[in-house]
């Protein structure tokens, strides 16, 4: 189902940015060479979105955990096996598409202040150490600070998982210690590769959840984005 339209969208695109959205630049499924290659690539262009925007919070954590998914399936090329497990392999290739999601939004989305960003769901308070309910990370924080989004790359039909865990994070959203200026509460959004089902898409509008799907400069449920700068 459409979403209505949000004025916040009404903007241009993050000039970095000249790819269709939406649509994977990995075919599957892959060996464990191309998902080097694949984190070779995402790690440059990590490098020169860091060099872009120095004042995003963030990027260096992105950038470790592309470190981190690179060193594994490495692993996995130089491997004594001449067949990698089809698991670890797949669980490479998965990591790849979702780490390269979430450098995607951020290219995209407008006022981005930080990738990865940890926020408390409740103040700091003595004796009571924050566990791990305490804490969540946000995978892109946009329009300074005001949009929230979690990157699901998904192949096929999006899990309907992700219902759940956007109202999740919503509800940390709205948490009072993440209040901003003048008292507005920042949105929540799922930013998707797959196709997500009726149910859910209901359920997700119902909640004031917004649904991104680019493609093109445009994204469903909003309003027509302007062309990239020149």
């Amino acid at each position: 189902m459409q979403l209505a339209p949000s004025p916040r969208w009404s903007c241009v695109l993050n000039p970095i940015h000249r790819r269709k959205m939406g649509t994977s630049r990995f075919s599957s499924p892959l060996t464990a060479e191309e998902v080097v290659r694949g984190y070779d690539g995402l790690l440059k262009r990590v490098a020169v979105y860091a060099r872009r925007f120095p004042q995003v919070e963030g990027i260096d954590r992105l950038s470790k955990a592309v470190t981190r998914e690179r060193e594994i399936a490495l692993h996995l090329q130089l491997s004594s096996d001449p067949a990698p497990s089809v698991g670890n392999l797949q669980g490479a290739e998965n990591n790849l598409r979702g780490l390269s999601l979430e450098l995607d939004c951020a290219e995209w989305a407008p006022g981005v202040t930080a990738v990865r960003k940890r926020f408390a769901t409740r103040p700091p308070s003595l004796g009571a150490k924050f566990g791990g309910d305490d804490v969540v990370e946000v995978d892109v924080v946009a329009e300074d600070g005001l949009l929230w989004i979690e990157c699901k790359a998904e192949k096929g039909e999006v899990s309907p998982n992700v219902v759940m865990q956007a109202l999740a994070l919503q509800k940390k959203a709205r948490a009072p210690c993440n209040g901003r200026r003048w008292g507005q509460v920042p949105e929540a959004a799922v930013y998707l590769t797959g196709k997500l089902g009726a149910v859910e898409a209901e359920l997700l509008r119902a909640a004031g959840i917004r649904v991104l799907r680019a493609r093109d400069g445009t994204t469903a449920g909003s309003q027509s984005l302007g062309a990239p700068a020149p």
